[in-house]
């Protein structure tokens, strides 16, 4: 205490602005931190979570266009239409292909990948089935194949349903974790911040009054 006591006022203010200076330079480098990992947070919660849940939507999509292409082809008043509609079934596989290919390199965890094994083998199954029902129109068995469509059908779609609105479920899950640990990232540095701020105040006070 006699030591400051002592220092004349034109070095108290030295080391009161240097001080505050330090102040300054820490709630800097707490501010680039928290805002840069909360950047990442909000990058992955885009990357990772809300555009998987855009192109499970879309496959939902592509595959109910795909249950009502199935109908179409069987119930074709003429082979031109009916090849008509299988074309069409082609150009749903495709883009249904792309954006599986798409998904799968954005897999994240464990979870999701089990998840959407399961999509891909339930796609197969019903694309397995689809080929049969096809072959029984194409060799005359229209009746036969509506019936297959009919009985067998729901069953499977339901099952690929079923998986694509698990693999939006699991997204929706994750990104309501990373808004909340963004929340509480930015609240803690707002504490912190808010905390040495009042802290440098207290001891550039102290040291004037010293």
């Amino acid at each position: 205490m006699s030591i400051f006591s002592r220092l004349t006022v034109k070095t108290k203010l030295v080391l009161t602005f240097v001080f505050l200076n330090i102040v300054i330079l820490i709630i800097g480098i707490l501010g680039y931190t928290s805002a840069n990992r909360a950047g990442k947070n909000a990058e992955n919660i885009f990357q990772q979570n809300l555009q998987p849940i855009t192109s499970s939507s879309k496959l939902a999509e592509l595959f109910e266009r795909t249950r009502v292409n199935i109908r179409d082809v069987l119930i074709a008043t003429s082979a031109s239409r009916r090849q008509e509609f299988m074309n069409q079934t082609q150009i749903l596989r495709s883009s249904t292909d792309k954006l599986v290919e798409e998904y799968e390199k954005r897999l994240s965890s464990e979870e999701e990948r089990q998840i959407f094994t399961e999509y891909r083998n339930a796609l197969q199954q019903y694309r397995n089935f689809r080929q049969q029902v096809y072959q029984q129109a194409l060799n005359g068995d229209e009746i036969g194949a509506i019936n297959n469509l009919q009985t067998q059908g729901p069953l499977l779609g339901t099952t690929v349903s079923q998986s694509l609105e698990r693999l939006v479920e699991y997204n929706q899950r994750i990104a309501a974790k990373h808004k909340v640990e963004t929340q509480e990232l930015v609240s803690a540095a707002s504490y912190t911040i808010t905390s040495v701020i009042f802290i440098a105040l207290g001891i550039s006070i102290l040291l004037a009054w010293l």
